[in-house]
């Protein structure tokens, strides 16, 4: 009887990853009657991180706050989405929620954004105040980098200082450069080559005010530029402890456990491409499996420029739904999955499919 583990994240926009699941799930059965399935619904601080969690923070007192829901970038129809005008100060909202309800420690999941100011929505939202050469307050949207002389941290709500904030990073991004956060997500943002320098700019300058308010120069730290900037507010405003977010729900939800005595595991996401390398879900899953010595494989929607990089992460093989990038409805995206599944499986010259097909 084979024992597969399945371990995908969202098809961002698409599928949910217990949807993803299911998908798999039924082809395998398919293919394989008696074989076990092992479901672990993935998620790296990204889309569906909440939902992944909720059970394993059921009656504790920590809060999981997700930008996916509060400012996600699937919250804002394509034709609209401008880095330039979008805030994190729902985000912010959310946070002031969770110390309201008596939270004694708050974690960020910062993936899945639609914003690039640098956090700075969230904390107008916490108190604090950013000033330009004026003296007068701004709004805290990414287009409002540039303007800012002064941050007031006066009014930054107290109960900050006694909360633990734990921030799960689904990227390990420096704030600034080519792989910064501007120029490495703004694009799928909505941001063009101009839109890009204008805010690169922006939070270039930034930089130099929080260096200066609060006496260190923090651009370059892991997850700096996780969520267009928000990993560099978490680290200083709220002295976050900065965590890859696949790491710890690997960690938390005991995914070692299920690779014991496994086959194989099955993971994947929307679209694999260079980025997928570095900190994300399907990444922490394979490196995990290497570990464990069970084969991975990662079916993903469509294998965007570098998506083999993934390859030297653990990754057995790599398989895409689809040759392109395109806008499936769930059904025509789980039928997609479903196929790739079974030519995937029907493919693999692992010893034990060998033995599976024999029995």
């Amino acid at each position: 009887m084979p024992i597969f583990v399945l371990a995908p994240d969202s098809f961002k926009g698409t599928l949910s990853s217990q949807q993803v699941i299911a998908a798999m799930a039924e082809e395998i059965l398919g293919l394989f009657p008696d074989a076990e399935i092992r479901p672990f619904p993935m998620a790296d601080g990204g889309e569906g991180t909440l939902t992944v969690l909720r059970d394993a923070f059921d009656g504790s007192r920590r809060v999981l706050v997700e930008m996916a829901e509060t400012c996600g970038l699937t919250l804002i129809p394509e034709s609209e989405r401008d880095p330039r005008r979008t805030s994190t100060y729902a985000f912010g909202e959310a946070i002031r929620a969770a110390l309201h309800a008596g939270a004694e420690e708050i974690v960020l999941a910062l993936g899945g954004s639609s914003t690039n100011d640098c956090g700075m929505g969230a904390m107008r939202a916490l108190g604090a105040r950013f000033l330009d050469e004026k003296g007068c307050e701004l709004a805290g949207r990414g287009a409002d980098l540039v303007d800012v002389r002064m941050i007031d941290l006066a009014g930054l709500d107290p109960r900050i200082a006694h909360t633990r904030f734990t921030a799960l990073c689904d990227v390990d991004n420096p704030l600034l450069g080519p792989q910064g956060a501007t120029y490495t997500f703004g694009p799928q943002k909505g941001a063009t080559p101009g839109m890009c320098a204008e805010l690169e700019a922006g939070m270039a300058s930034f930089a130099e005010v929080l260096a200066d308010t609060f006496g260190r120069d923090e651009r370059a730290a892991f997850g700096a530029g996780a969520a267009g900037g928000m990993g560099l507010a978490a680290r200083l405003f709220l002295s976050a402890q900065m965590v890859p977010g696949g790491e710890y729900l690997l960690d938390a939800l005991g995914f070692d456990g299920l690779l014991a005595d496994a086959d194989i595991c099955i993971t994947g996401e929307g679209r694999a491409d260079a980025q997928s390398a570095h900190g994300k879900a399907v990444a922490r899953v394979a490196r995990r499996c290497e570990a464990a010595g069970v084969p991975c494989v990662a079916i993903c929607g469509c294998l965007g420029e570098g998506a083999e990089a993934l390859l030297g992460c653990g990754v057995s093989r790599l398989v895409p739904a689809s040759p392109e990038p395109r806008i499936d409805t769930p059904e025509e995206s789980a039928a997609r999955l479903g196929a790739a599944v079974r030519g995937a499986l029907q493919s693999l010259p692992h010893a034990w499919l060998s033995r599976s097909c024999k029995s």
